[in-house]
């Protein structure tokens, strides 16, 4: 009976939003010519502007994710949805990538993004086609013995999945109710101020005119969203650039490819991530000399590199007695760990070797620069800033593409309370809400991120031994490297 009325009460909720929502667009229509009309309005005849009421600048993962979520919320699927994609329409589809030479752009997809996919019903899209797991993950570095391992070998605890697979997935199950327009770029924003009525105004390069209750930036790290908002932004550069590849392994026929290595070098950390049996791919952070160097090797002298650096066990400023105080730091560590969790595996677990790597796929080297960029607000008056428009990171923990899959499900759940609560769309309770709780994550992996890359980048003997017995503690200590497994599954 309870479960009844509460249904019942849902129900109404939603009607009286809908009907409220109705009126007020239709209010605003008569009195105003530039607010936006209802739902089946298309163009105002007056002012030749197209309205909506929700347009996505961007698509990409971010802006399809973004559409995809919003079009299928049972609370917001009467909105007049338009996405804006700059690229033209391609002509592959999910079956054509399932053939095609793996991508050297991957994301890790965690599990809250792929529950978050599983939702919208796009990730049995994605497996269909391929993705890498991840049951074990081994980080260790070059100026110290120490290193962590994560994952039992059984459980998953990531799915490498290329970007392109990604987007193709998330277009196909983007609903007919949503719009999306190709080859369409901005030329310029015209944005309300906080104490003014008046909408977002868009002007398309081709002269088309659109205005919107909610504009949503999904434009990447240039983003002109962000630009036209005059958001601060707190960035900084690196000096360093990623090179991607997609490695072949030597592999026997029985071995599986399911455990990501990682080893953190002075000039970056170097990962190598699983695809599929014999393949694998490459995120190496280094300086840009040393990447423009990579690029340039044939292809044997290229796989010969990384074997290298990740085999060496030479230190680039070896320091006698720093060797000497580890390896007793190291043994008093172990042996506390076996008094506090006597039947951990972390005690029997050996560093191991990554496969070999024999060669590389033709055409899959390319690089990037590194950098940190936060923007200071993600919300203005009707707009709002999601994915890397928003926020990037270093790819050393993998959680770019994640960062931007957790605002889209935080946008989205704000504002279907915000229609529950009878509210428009893009009111600026509802954007601030989105913006605090997201801050707030998303700060916290900026600087754990960002505290790792610096952290890992000195040679300088004290900081080395205090991170190794640092990991070497995590490691051995079964009930804190518990409680990092048990948040990196949540």
């Amino acid at each position: 009976m309870a479960a009844c009325t509460m249904r019942t009460l849902q129900v109404t909720r939603c009607l009286a939003v809908r009907l409220t929502y109705s009126r007020r667009c239709c209010s605003s229509t008569s009195s105003n010519s530039t607010s936006p009309s209802s739902s089946n309005s298309t163009t105002s005849s007056s002012s030749n502007v197209e309205h909506f009421d929700v347009v996505v600048a961007g698509g990409g993962m971010a802006g399809f994710a973004m559409a995809c979520s919003l079009g299928q919320s049972k609370i917001l699927s009467d909105l007049k949805i338009l996405v804006l994609e700059g690229g033209p329409r391609t002509d592959s589809c999910l079956e054509t990538l399932k053939d095609a030479q793996h991508s050297n752009r991957v994301c890790a997809l965690a599990p809250p993004t792929v529950r978050l996919l599983q939702k919208l019903g796009v990730w049995p899209d994605i497996v269909a086609v391929r993705t890498g797991t991840v049951k074990r993950m081994q980080v260790w570095e070059s100026e110290s013995d120490s290193m962590i391992t994560f994952g039992d070998g059984q459980r998953p605890l990531a799915h490498i999945v290329e970007n392109c697979v990604t987007v193709e997935a998330l277009r196909k199950h983007i609903p007919s109710s949503v719009q999306v327009r190709y080859e369409s770029r901005v030329q310029g924003y015209v944005l309300p101020d906080a104490h003014s009525d008046a909408l977002p105004l868009l002007t398309l390069q081709d002269g088309t005119k659109l205005q919107a209750e909610l504009l949503i930036g999904c434009d990447g790290a240039a983003s002109a969203v962000r630009q036209a908002m005059r958001s601060s932004t707190v960035s900084w550069n690196y000096g360093q650039a990623a090179v991607v590849a997609t490695l072949q392994l030597e592999q026997e026929d029985n071995e599986t490819n399911t455990t990501a290595w990682q080893k953190f070098l002075p000039t970056g950390p170097l990962a190598i991530l699983p695809l599929e049996r014999g393949l694998s791919s490459l995120v190496w952070s280094t300086s840009p000399a040393h990447a423009k160097a990579l690029l340039a090797m044939d292809d044997l002298n290229f796989a010969a590199a990384i074997n290298s650096a990740m085999w060496s066990s030479e230190r680039s400023q070896p320091v006698p007695w720093l060797e000497a105080v580890q390896q007793q730091g190291l043994q008093v560590i172990k042996d506390i760990g076996r008094l506090l969790s006597p039947h951990s595996t972390s005690q029997t677990s050996y560093k191991q070797l990554p496969p070999s790597v024999s060669g590389v796929l033709p055409g899959s080297r390319a690089s990037f620069p590194l950098g940190l960029s936060h923007a200071v607000h993600y919300a203005g008056s009707r707009v709002v800033l999601v994915g890397d428009a928003a926020h990037r990171v270093h790819p050393l923990a993998g959680q770019g593409a994640n960062m931007g899959f957790g605002d889209v499900a935080a946008l989205t759940s704000a504002l279907e309370t915000s229609l529950l609560l009878g509210e428009h769309v893009g009111t600026t309770r509802c954007l601030h809400e989105y913006e605090r709780e997201r801050q707030k994550e998303n700060a916290i992996m900026l600087a754990a991120t960002d505290a790792l890359q610096r952290l890992y980048s000195t040679t300088f003997p004290p900081v080395v031994l205090l991170r190794a017995l640092g990991l070497s503690a995590v490691h051995a200590i079964a009930p804190v490297k518990e409680r990092i497994e048990a948040y990196m599954e949540q």
